[in-house]
């Protein structure tokens, strides 16, 4: 595929028909990496427009794929269209109930929208639809449990840590986080037990 370097105006051709063969060749793929390459392309050149062109194409050819769901809601996001974020974000949900990244990303948002209830709804839901995976389960795990650190909710962080251990008792991630908050909770014993663990694993 054409890149930035090779629009140059070599042979007659204008940058104007390079962009077409561009579209052209796009049109006809059916690889959804192809696609997220031109949008990364497009979001170089700061042009959010062409990116969500592009975007609305490979989803009219790829409705399900869920890394174009999640980049389409990404850029919506940039714009500031919240509200259609959300409704890409749970489209990719319904598709793919197991895609991680949807999740944190989604709850992310919603963090920095201020809305922290949003953000925990996001990733329990996540967290039933991931639960017999053990990877996946920790990695939401572990957000949850950082969003319930910053809301103040010790307890509940806790909580999450200790349900994610149930299914991974030796994960490192899972096990230093619990560590750092028995630490800061004057457990320091406790604390120096899990990072052990930690890295042992």
């Amino acid at each position: 595929l054409p890149t930035d370097d090779d629009t140059s105006s070599s042979g007659g051709e204008s940058s104007s028909e390079d962009l077409m063969a561009v579209e052209e060749t796009m049109n006809r793929t059916l690889d959804g990496k192809v696609w997220l390459r031109m949008v990364k392309d497009a979001q170089r050149r700061h042009d959010a427009q062409k990116a969500r062109e592009i975007l609305d194409i490979a989803l009219q050819r790829l409705p399900t794929d869920p890394s174009l769901l999640l980049a389409s809601a990404k850029l919506e996001r940039t714009r500031h269209h919240y509200e259609s974020a959300r409704k890409l974000f749970r489209r990719c949900s319904e598709c793919h109930p197991e895609f991680v990244a949807n999740y944190i990303t989604w709850s992310a948002m919603e963090v920095r929208l201020s809305r922290p209830e949003s953000a925990r709804a996001v990733l329990l839901d996540g967290l039933d639809n991931v639960a017999s995976k053990k990877s996946a389960f920790a990695r939401l795990t572990h957000v949850l449990a950082a969003l319930e650190r910053s809301e103040g909710r010790e307890r509940s962080a806790r909580d999450a840590l200790l349900r994610g251990l149930k299914m991974d008792s030796v994960n490192p991630f899972l096990n230093q986080a619990l560590a750092v908050l028995e630490y800061d909770s004057g457990n320091v014993s406790r604390a120096q037990e899990l990072l052990g663990v930690a890295t042992r694993a």
